[in-house]
């Protein structure tokens, strides 16, 4: 049997760790605030983090051909945002109740593999599990960059 989890929301609260860094990122990229422009047009749930990024360019006025020519900038800028602002946010921060004594009872069943199934990349999925210690349980999984 898999059984497949989602990140946010059905494993982990972050406190909104991931709408900060991305904030972080595009003002230290671009020297836009993207994510205040988009806080009525760009809905994070359910987006991958890649269209995440586009819709936040789009509504921070950036063309695609900067977004795309910067080397993966705003991505290493989205991933040490992330990394400072989960660990800054951690007693905000928590496993949803049940989580942990499910995943632990799964691990112990014979012919059980759990993955992660989300629109995270799977480096930005990682940062957010990590101060958990749920990666263990993870092994692989379907991230928004697959």
């Amino acid at each position: 049997m898999v059984v497949l989890f989602d990140v946010d929301g059905t494993l982990v609260d972050t406190a909104g760790s991931g709408r900060i860094a991305f904030q972080a990122a595009f003002l230290e990229t671009f020297g836009v605030d993207a994510v205040m422009q988009a806080e009525r047009t760009v809905r994070f749930a359910g987006m991958t983090d890649l269209r995440i990024i586009a819709a936040l360019a789009d509504a921070g006025g950036i063309p695609r051909h900067e977004l795309e020519s910067n080397n993966g900038a705003p991505l290493a800028s989205f991933y040490r945002h992330q990394e400072r602002e989960t660990e800054r946010l951690r007693d905000d921060s928590q496993v949803l109740p049940g989580v942990l004594p499910l995943l632990e009872r799964l691990a112990s069943m014979d012919g059980v593999f759990t993955g992660l199934i989300t629109g995270n990349l799977e480096r930005g999925a990682r940062i957010k599990l990590a101060p958990f210690d749920l990666n263990r349980f993870f092994p692989t999984g379907g991230f928004g960059s697959d």
